[in-house]
């Protein structure tokens, strides 16, 4: 499986499309902005994660998604049971995966997800306890 690799990153002010990076020199090109090259340690970078949201959004690190998942207790379907999850989409050294929550997103791939904003533009969407 192949997925193409994309970055964005957090200014301080607005979240920007790269065009390239230089990990050598550590610095960032952007796509269409007046100040196009930016410092590792000016910037946030966040990563594509392969998915796309419900409505064609693509889901970054840093994103903040709200997901529907419906669990199937039978084979008759008569024990479905719905949950509802506002998080942020995190990168996971130990599990090696994209996580929210503690669910890693290749698993929500068939619920309903869908990108509500960022932490850094929308902090408040998030539960306390998900920001400490």
């Amino acid at each position: 499986m192949s997925r193409e690799i994309r970055f964005r990153i957090w200014d301080g002010v607005s979240i920007l499309d790269v065009n390239e990076i230089s990990f050598e020199r550590q610095i960032v090109f952007c796509k269409f902005c007046d100040s196009s090259v930016f410092s590792f340690k000016d910037i946030e970078l966040m990563q594509y994660t392969g998915i796309n949201d419900e409505n064609g959004n693509e889901v970054y690190e840093s994103d903040i998604v709200d997901l529907k998942i419906e669990h199937n207790a039978g084979f008759d379907f008569s024990g479905i049971s719905v949950e509802y999850i506002t998080g942020e989409v995190k990168w996971d050294d130990r599990s090696v995966c994209y996580l929210v929550g503690s669910l890693p997103l290749t698993a929500c791939e068939n619920s309903i997800i869908i990108v509500v904003g960022n932490i850094y533009e929308n902090p408040e969407l998030l539960n306390h306890e998900e920001m400490i």
